[in-house]
Protein backbone atom coordinates (compact mmCIF):
# COMPACT_ATOMS: atom_id res chain seq x y z
CA UNK A 1 0.00 0.00 0.00
CA UNK A 2 1.63 3.61 -0.79
CA UNK A 3 1.31 6.53 1.34
CA UNK A 4 -0.68 9.39 0.52
CA UNK A 5 0.75 12.08 -0.91
CA UNK A 6 1.45 15.25 1.32
CA UNK A 7 -0.46 17.96 0.43
CA UNK A 8 1.08 21.07 -0.99
CA UNK A 9 0.95 23.97 1.38
CA UNK A 10 1.06 27.58 -0.99
CA UNK A 11 1.66 30.99 1.07
CA UNK A 12 -1.80 31.56 0.26
CA UNK A 13 -2.96 28.69 1.88
CA UNK A 14 -0.94 29.26 4.94
CA UNK A 15 -2.22 32.60 5.66
CA UNK A 16 -5.61 31.24 5.09
CA UNK A 17 -4.89 28.80 7.55
CA UNK A 18 -4.15 31.81 10.22
CA UNK A 19 -6.83 33.40 9.46
CA UNK A 20 -9.06 30.64 9.76
CA UNK A 21 -7.33 29.45 13.39
CA UNK A 22 -7.51 33.28 14.42
CA UNK A 23 -11.02 33.89 13.53
CA UNK A 24 -13.34 30.81 12.85
CA UNK A 25 -12.60 27.23 14.53
CA UNK A 26 -16.07 25.94 15.04
CA UNK A 27 -15.12 22.66 16.01
CA UNK A 28 -12.67 24.14 18.48
CA UNK A 29 -9.60 22.22 17.64
CA UNK A 30 -6.93 24.74 18.14
CA UNK A 31 -5.88 22.92 21.08
CA UNK A 32 -4.94 19.85 18.71
CA UNK A 33 -4.24 22.29 15.84
CA UNK A 34 -0.62 20.72 14.79
CA UNK A 35 -2.62 16.98 14.04
CA UNK A 36 -5.64 18.85 12.31
CA UNK A 37 -4.24 21.72 10.19
CA UNK A 38 -6.48 21.19 7.27
CA UNK A 39 -9.42 20.63 8.94
CA UNK A 40 -10.98 23.59 7.70
CA UNK A 41 -8.77 24.21 3.78
CA UNK A 42 -11.56 23.61 1.99
CA UNK A 43 -13.86 26.13 2.95
CA UNK A 44 -11.40 28.47 3.50
CA UNK A 45 -10.53 28.09 -0.29
CA UNK A 46 -13.86 28.11 -1.16
CA UNK A 47 -14.36 31.08 0.91
CA UNK A 48 -11.26 33.09 -1.36
CA UNK A 49 -13.10 31.82 -4.35
CA UNK A 50 -16.31 33.69 -3.82
CA UNK A 51 -14.46 36.69 -3.38
CA UNK A 52 -12.56 35.64 -6.30
CA UNK A 53 -15.69 35.73 -8.44
CA UNK A 54 -17.03 38.87 -6.93
CA UNK A 55 -18.77 37.51 -3.72
CA UNK A 56 -19.19 40.05 -0.96
CA UNK A 57 -18.05 39.58 2.61
CA UNK A 58 -21.79 39.14 3.06
CA UNK A 59 -22.23 36.55 1.05
CA UNK A 60 -19.14 34.97 2.06
CA UNK A 61 -20.46 35.36 6.12
CA UNK A 62 -23.31 33.35 5.10
CA UNK A 63 -21.39 30.54 3.05
CA UNK A 64 -19.56 29.91 6.53
CA UNK A 65 -22.11 30.64 8.93
CA UNK A 66 -23.90 27.93 6.80
CA UNK A 67 -21.19 25.32 6.88
CA UNK A 68 -21.09 25.92 10.43
CA UNK A 69 -24.61 25.65 11.45
CA UNK A 70 -26.18 23.54 9.02
CA UNK A 71 -23.48 21.06 7.80
CA UNK A 72 -21.34 20.39 10.33
CA UNK A 73 -24.49 20.71 12.43
CA UNK A 74 -23.33 22.77 14.87
CA UNK A 75 -27.00 24.65 15.10
CA UNK A 76 -27.39 27.91 16.07
CA UNK A 77 -24.08 29.52 17.68
CA UNK A 78 -24.24 32.50 19.91
CA UNK A 79 -21.21 34.22 18.30
CA UNK A 80 -21.12 31.91 15.10
CA UNK A 81 -22.52 34.86 12.90
CA UNK A 82 -19.66 37.16 14.26
CA UNK A 83 -16.52 34.97 13.70
CA UNK A 84 -18.16 34.41 10.40
CA UNK A 85 -17.83 37.89 9.49
CA UNK A 86 -14.43 38.20 11.02
CA UNK A 87 -13.43 35.38 9.15
CA UNK A 88 -15.12 36.52 5.74
CA UNK A 89 -13.43 40.22 6.45
CA UNK A 90 -10.10 39.34 7.31
CA UNK A 91 -10.10 36.48 3.59
CA UNK A 92 -11.85 39.70 1.93
CA UNK A 93 -8.66 42.10 2.85
CA UNK A 94 -6.14 39.43 2.68
CA UNK A 95 -7.28 38.82 -0.97
CA UNK A 96 -7.26 42.62 -2.07
CA UNK A 97 -3.78 42.87 -0.29
CA UNK A 98 -1.50 39.87 -1.55
CA UNK A 99 -3.86 38.04 -4.38
CA UNK A 100 -4.72 41.03 -6.09
CA UNK A 101 -1.23 42.42 -5.88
Amino acid sequence: MTEPSPKIVTPILRDLRELGWQFWDPLDLVADRLHCDDEYDNYLLQALGYFNVGCSVAEVRDYLSWIERIYMGAGEVDDALQRATELATAIEQHYHTKVRN
